[in-house]
């Protein structure tokens, strides 16, 4: 039996470019290109997977999302940077490093950088909340001082809590979706 994955496809929730979408269009989006996935036919080989190239974020770098996820809840997904690293501590008290970003791998790197310059930090802060409220980041203006924050670049970090966002609001829609990570970086 052939295997359908890992498939990529390169993905956009806002082919115009416009500014702003909604909550509810983003997520129907994205749901109409995962019910396009083949099924699997099993476990090991016989499982489908798919990558899917959302955004490019520098060179032959991109955040992609990874289907079907871990705990495999339904429409959820892993979101993914080609080129970064990120540390999470495990159960066992071992560290794990993966390209995955965690919301505390994304709180810390905000900590970091509001600890580094807060008046710099609050431009960028005002940046993620135009991301929370469906603003499409690769339309910001990227000032050249965002450059001397430490840990992830600007746009990298913006694309990531986009995405982010889309992924709680898929998972946890009937819920607070988006606002679990906001409320996080609010408390920053």
């Amino acid at each position: 039996m052939p295997s359908f994955g890992p498939i990529q496809v390169s993905i956009s929730v806002n082919p115009t470019g416009n500014l702003i979408q909604d909550r509810t269009s983003i997520r129907e989006q994205l749901i109409t290109v995962f019910l396009k996935e083949h099924p699997g036919t099993g476990t090991g080989p016989l499982r489908t997977d798919y990558r899917y190239d959302a955004e490019n974020i520098g060179g032959n770098n991109f955040l992609y999302l990874e289907r079907p996820a871990r705990l495999n809840k339904g429409f959820d997904f892993i979101v993914r940077l080609d080129g970064q690293k990120f540390a999470h501590l495990m159960k066992n008290g071992r560290i794990r490093n993966d390209n995955i970003p965690s919301h505390d791998n994304v709180l810390d790197d905000l900590r970091a950088k509001k600890n580094y310059d807060s008046v710099l930090y609050a431009s960028l802060r005002h940046q993620i909340d135009l991301v929370y409220q469906c603003h499409e980041p690769s339309a910001f203006i990227i000032p050249n001082s965002f450059t001397q924050f430490p840990g992830m670049a600007a746009i990298s970090l913006l694309m990531t809590i986009k995405w982010l966002f889309i992924e709680q609001d898929i998972t946890y829609w009937n819920f607070s979706g988006r606002d679990m990570l906001m409320d996080g970086i609010r408390g920053i």
